[in-house]
């Protein structure tokens, strides 16, 4: 139900939540018999927890061993300077680079940080260079996973 431009989520639609995020084909039967409620009453709040926003979309978790997408580089960027129209020429400079993963803008002392799934060091390096050839920056510090300890995608 929405109140105040919010969706209030109540115990049911937190536990069909929860359920989605760990296995979205679970069953409707399945998540009735798990929550206690009829398969067509999960149903509707599915379709009410989509409407509201709730649930922004379903995807497929990728085995990145299988794609060749198996280091992860973490990339900390100080901006060379801090205007508005900077900063969004930064997040358009990243358009179309379909390997990053996730863009932050932080607080502290790097403006940005990129998560990047990359096959090698030298596809990282060709990414770098797209994105400061696009923008100017001050510094950037590159890291990269040696193990992955946990990798949730998990927010309930």
């Amino acid at each position: 139900m929405k109140k105040n431009n919010r969706f209030d989520l109540d115990s049911y639609d937190l536990k069909i939540l929860r359920i989605l995020q760990s296995d979205s084909d679970t069953t409707l039967q399945v998540m009735g018999e798990t929550v206690g409620l009829s398969p067509s009453a999960c149903s509707r709040r599915i379709g009410a927890l989509r409407a509201s926003g709730a649930i922004r979309k379903n995807i497929a978790i990728i085995d990145r061993e299988l794609t060749h997408s198996n280091v992860i580089a973490f990339v900390l960027i100080r901006a060379a300077s801090h205007t508005t129209v900077d900063i969004e020429k930064f997040r358009k400079s990243l358009n179309g680079i379909v390997e990053i993963a996730e863009a932050h803008r932080l607080t502290g002392n790097y403006d940005f940080m990129l998560k990047i799934n990359i096959s090698s060091v030298d596809h990282y390096d060709q990414i770098y260079k797209t994105i400061i050839n696009r923008v100017d920056l001050d510094r950037v510090s590159s890291y990269f996973s040696a193990e992955v300890i946990s990798d949730q995608t998990k927010i309930l």
